[in-house]
């Protein structure tokens, strides 16, 4: 009998100190490769990128085996493709921001190896989609992804055999990491989710915690790991799966798969699980100045941050569709008007908390899908100009236009999905002017809009709806209407 492939053992992939020349690399990557400019750039992966999800590498010990050469090259090269274009080395200044990590993406790529069932190859999976979504390739994306996600399926990777208690922490981290990039990723593509959540798997455990584990403390039984209270991680997990049933309310609603009472019902049930998620939050997790500047002073600020952007976002998609119902009606219909006011509201709250981190905190928030936000967030104040008879609210929603404007520029520097971003307000820019009383009413091209992150979006044309629906790759909309 043949032997049994080895697939899930963690066959190490080349190391740094290991690694002689880079013959792969373009010369000029080549040549800037010294130890200062690598210590910078994965420094740098930590500061500007890992915030939130998808959470993959625990930083003290990530930093440590790039200092001692330890670090696995493939791991090493997708972080720096992620944080070259932030880089202020002076062997990168005179190239484009958006080419900096291109070719140690691609060192990345060649280094896979899918017959390494492994930890770091679902890590290096992870880290290639991020890539390639970055530069506009959301297919390429979506392939990574899956790849990642049937391995951590293989390895049953949130109850996988550890040695300690940081890779016990690291598996788990990773497994809800893939659970909730999904919830974006499939959405934007309609596709069936790769991994649906399971509430009976730990969640990840607090940030300080987390920080300060050592490679020496032994692991402990999966099944004594707390649920914590205190985790701005563990409570992401449980806002996108109420990310994942308002993407689901939109999809059938657009389908017509609801009445409008089942729709009103539906909108109410996830308006009071968004509420009483938020009130559950404990004090340090609440969104306040005091707990940015403490979350700040600590470091992990972007983490904080995005758990409240995500949650207004998550808010603002709620209540979208009721900026159309609310435009000119009664006042027997006020239910409408109140729901309108309350995705303004999540819209507000969503830009001045990113103008505040930045502007009081010295956080500048720059990961590429808050172009995407941002653009939702815009919308509504579109919506504010051409409807509010409110001087101060029209004033304040010219203000928050302008200052998105300048932070999607910002992100458009170092990103080149952002160019969608720019692509989609420009199109819904055009829709209001072909017809102001339709443009935000929540149809299948609007639900593209509101999903669709990584991509351009084509202009709405209300004549050819109609007759062109059936054609558009949307149509897989069936998938979002599982369970």
């Amino acid at each position: 009998m043949a032997p049994k492939p080895q697939t899930r053992t963690d066959s190490p992939y080349e190391l740094l100190k290991s690694h002689g020349n880079v013959p792969h690399l373009n010369l000029a990557c080549a040549a800037a490769l010294g130890q200062d400019l690598i210590e910078e750039l994965a420094r740098l992966y930590f500061e500007t990128y890992q915030g939130g999800f998808p959470y993959l590498f625990h930083q003290p010990s990530f930093l440590d085996n790039v200092r001692d050469g330890s670090i696995p090259l493939i791991l090493l090269y997708g972080v720096m493709g992620l944080s070259a274009r932030f880089s202020t080395h002076p062997s990168l200044r005179a190239t484009n921001p958006w080419e900096r990590g291109m070719p140690y993406a691609k060192e990345a790529e060649r280094l896979l190896d899918l017959h390494t069932v492994s930890l770091t190859t679902i890590q290096a999976c992870m880290l290639l989609a991020l890539n390639f979504v970055n530069q506009g390739e959301s297919n390429t994306e979506c392939v990574y992804f899956a790849i990642a996600a049937r391995m951590a399926l293989l390895l049953d990777l949130p109850n996988a055999p550890a040695n300690t208690r940081l890779e016990q922490e690291i598996n788990l981290r990773v497994w809800w990491s893939i659970v909730t990039t999904d919830t974006w990723s499939s959405a934007s593509l309609c596709l069936p989710r790769a991994i649906k959540p399971q509430d009976n798997i730990s969640l990840p455990v607090d940030e300080w915690t987390f920080a300060q584990m050592s490679r020496d403390q032994p692991s402990i039984p999966n099944s004594l790991v707390d649920h914590p209270s205190h985790s701005a991680l563990a409570h992401l997990v449980e806002l996108n799966k109420l990310l994942y049933e308002i993407h689901r309310l939109n999809a059938m609603v657009v389908d017509d798969h609801l009445s409008d009472a089942e729709a009103r019902h539906s909108t109410e049930s996830l308006s009071s699980s968004l509420q009483r998620w938020a009130s559950c939050l404990p004090p340090q997790l609440q969104y306040t100045d005091a707990n940015m500047a403490r979350w700040t002073t600590d470091g992990i600020c972007n983490i904080y941050a995005a758990l409240h952007i995500n949650y207004n976002h998550a808010g603002q998609l709620l209540f979208y569709r009721f900026l159309h119902t609310s435009e000119g009606v009664q006042d027997g219909y006020i239910a409408a008007k109140v729901c309108a006011n309350q995705c303004k509201q999540h819209a507000a709250i969503l830009c001045d908390l990113i103008y505040n981190a930045r502007e009081r905190h010295g956080v500048d928030l720059r990961y590429s899908l808050l172009g995407h936000v941002l653009v939702i967030a815009s919308t509504a104040q579109i919506h504010s100009l051409l409807f509010s008879v409110d001087e101060g609210e029209i004033s304040r929603a010219k203000l928050r236009l302008e200052r998105n404007f300048e932070t999607i520029t910002r992100l458009h520097t170092y990103w080149p999905n952002v160019s969608a971003s720019f692509s989609r307000l420009a199109a819904f820019h055009s829709a209001c002017l072909k017809g102001r009383q339709t443009s935000f009413r929540l149809d299948r091209w609007m639900l593209r809009f509101m999903l669709q992150f990584s991509q351009p979006i084509d202009e709405k044309e209300e004549d050819m709806i109609a007759e062109t629906e059936g054609l558009k790759p949307f149509d897989q909309l069936r998938y979002l209407l599982e369970r």
